[in-house]
């Protein structure tokens, strides 16, 4: 079983009943992926940092399109986790695991976009 997120795309937009999207890698399953985004959620609405840090790889890449944030890396992820508010809840209502857009590559492409909210913006 994969232990980690290593690219999680839309991610942010299930605040707002949106997609979590992960390109499939090898050796994960869709049964393991949706394990791990109940993992994640749970200490996501629980504001514990370490256990939602836990579920990404230390280069994680985390965004929320179009253009909206940016996270790259445990590091910055941390930022974003240690500024949720107590009571802040999280529930991915639809996952999808392999299927994306026609140009994954396009979707997760971050050079040339203008992020609303980075690590280095929410300090």
């Amino acid at each position: 079983m994969r232990s980690h997120l290593t690219a999680v795309c839309g991610i942010a937009l299930t605040l707002s009943a949106g997609p979590a999207v992960l390109s499939e890698a090898p050796g994960s399953t869709a049964a393991e992926f949706e394990a791990l985004l109940r993992s994640l959620a749970r200490a996501w609405s629980e504001q514990n940092t370490p256990a939602a840090l836990a579920c990404y790889t230390p280069d994680a890449l985390y965004m929320q399109p179009p253009d909206r944030q940016l996270y790259r890396g445990r590091d910055d992820l941390r930022v974003l986790f240690d500024g949720l508010r107590v009571g802040t809840q999280t529930q991915f209502h639809n996952i999808a695991f392999a299927p994306g857009p026609a140009s994954f590559s396009d979707f997760v492409g971050v050079e040339g976009k203008a992020w609303k909210w980075t690590a280095k913006t929410v300090r």
